[in-house]
């Protein structure tokens, strides 16, 4: 399942993987999770 996702934009066209697009969104998901809540789960 490695499908590759075309993002367009004013700087043109570029195309990312999936796996790149999990490394980018990570970070992000767990910077938004209140770090109480991320103590409790781990």
């Amino acid at each position: 399942m490695n499908e590759n996702v075309i993002v367009e934009n004013e700087m043109g066209t570029i195309e990312i993987s999936d796996e790149q697009i999990e490394a980018l969104l990570w970070p992000r998901c767990l910077s938004a999770i209140p770090a109480d809540v991320l103590s409790r789960i781990s």
